[in-house]
């Protein structure tokens, strides 16, 4: 049931950005970006007019502007703002159903007026805007925009996050800042912690977002008094996007192959429940119904005597699932799957914009006939300089790994100071363990026995 929620998820946003943005007919749109010329950071309030008409729009905190509905055709642009050089723009194309992008940069003009204080919140989207608010922060701190995720082709956030420095991904997922474990950092989507899936670690994973929605990562390595109460040793904020420029589709694949483990059939598995690979259980290892919800002990000296208790215990014992021992199986190859839909609109007048993806991994790991030994001196002759084997065993271990992702963000830009964002997030793991040790233990039993130890985990 749980996995149809996010099927039901991804029909709303192909709806969204397909069906909704039809209701504009065939007009295009003008949008783009003022900067700085000196200093290359995003200019708020600036006029971009189109020529000769009363159309129009003002840049957003982040430099930003959208024109909306104009009828497909060639139109000049008038950008100005008090304490820079009017810009003229001319042969802007405006296209059916398409975005006209569009990157201008106003020099400086020397301009004497009373003083102007202009109150905002610095919007990080750009390298050159990351590094000025670098360098006037007061805590120790580093970041990358998107425009470095396009020349390192960064598939997702854990890509990304690995070209900071001092942070550190393991297994795929998991950042570490300067060294300290997961249980020392904290990641964040735009300002909420991510959850994270597995109850023995603090920090969610974030291979589950793709790049190309993301507007930039920061990665804080100090302590300063607006953070959360638990912060330790860093925390990591990864920030989408609010407006896409344009209709965004994008679907990666991959396949990995893990010399080990893939295709060898000396590998262990076992058979578990059908929605496995979605990464929940249909209840196949659920405790049977003969016991219900309540802790059921078995009482098998009175059952000796007792015909009817003996009955129960032997119908309770039948109704467990027989899987108790892993097999020999060969797991295929690794393989991985993202889609992600980005767009922008107006409804009521409003700026819409809507993201969304759906993440899915199904990866396999470990070894065959590992050695899993230990040795110890003992207690009872300090002396003794000769090292006695407690254990010596055969190792072999399968896991299977399935992630399933969803993310999904609606923002609408009420004016130049006010937007109202909702942000869904689904991150579901599951690990389903076979493992097989086979040796001697002489430490516990005699050295001539075999030890034999069988594990199925989930």
């Amino acid at each position: 049931k749980k996995g149809k929620y996010l099927y039901k998820l991804l029909f709303l946003i192909l709806l969204s950005t397909f069906a909704l943005p039809a209701l504009g007919q065939n007009n295009g749109k003008i949008s783009g970006l003022v900067v700085d010329a000196d200093f290359g950071e995003p200019l708020v309030g600036v006029n971009v007019i189109i020529q000769n008409t009363l159309l129009g729009a003002a840049t957003s905190l982040d430099g930003k502007f959208t024109i909306l509905q104009l009828p497909p055709g060639n139109y000049t642009l008038e950008v100005s703002m008090i304490g820079y050089a009017k810009q003229i723009i001319e042969g802007v194309s405006v296209k059916s159903n398409e975005t006209t992008h569009v990157e201008v940069i106003l020099k400086p003009e020397l301009l004497e007026t009373e003083e102007v204080v202009v109150v905002a919140k610095a919007v990080m989207n750009t390298e050159a805007s990351l590094l000025s608010k670098r360098q006037k922060s007061i805590e120790v701190s580093d970041a990358i925009s998107s425009e470095q995720f396009e020349k390192t082709g960064s598939s997702n956030a854990a890509d990304a996050v690995k070209q900071i420095v001092g942070a550190t991904v393991v297994n795929g997922k998991d950042v570490f800042v300067r060294g300290l474990g997961d249980k020392y950092t904290s990641t964040n989507l735009n300002g909420a912690q991510i959850p994270s899936a597995d109850p023995y670690k603090r920090s969610g994973s974030i291979d589950i977002i793709p790049s190309n929605l993301i507007d930039n990562i920061q990665v804080v390595k100090s302590f300063t008094p607006d953070k959360p109460g638990d912060f330790s040793g860093g925390a990591v904020n990864v920030k989408t996007k609010d407006f896409p420029d344009r209709l965004d589709i994008s679907f990666s694949s991959s396949a990995k192959y893990n010399s080990q483990v893939t295709f060898n059939d000396n590998g262990l598995g076992y058979y578990g429940s059908h929605t496995d690979w979605l990464g929940f259980d249909d209840g196949t290892r659920a405790l049977p119904p003969e016991i219900g919800s309540d802790t059921w002990t078995a009482n098998v000296g009175a059952g000796q005597r007792d015909d009817h208790l003996a009955q129960k215990i032997d119908e309770v014992t039948k109704s467990f699932n027989p899987q108790m021992t892993p097999f020999r199986s060969a797991a295929p190859i690794n393989q991985s799957y993202a889609l992600s839909i980005g767009n922008q609109y107006e409804l009521f007048g409003k700026q819409v914009g809507l993201i969304g993806s759906l993440t899915y991994k199904n990866q396999h790991s470990g070894y065959i006939e590992g050695q899993l030994n230990r040795w110890d001196r003992g207690v009872a002759d300090p002396g003794k300089t000769q090292l006695d084997t407690n254990f010596a065993m055969s190792d072999t271990r399968s896991v299977s790994e399935v992630v399933l992702g969803g993310l999904f963000k609606a923002s609408m830009n009420f004016d130049q100071a006010n937007t109202v964002s909702f942000n869904f997030l689904y991150n579901r793991n599951a690990e389903s363990t076979a493992r097989f040790v086979n040796g001697k233990y002489p430490y516990d039993i005699d050295a001539s026995w075999n030890y034999q130890a069988r594990t199925l985990l989930y």
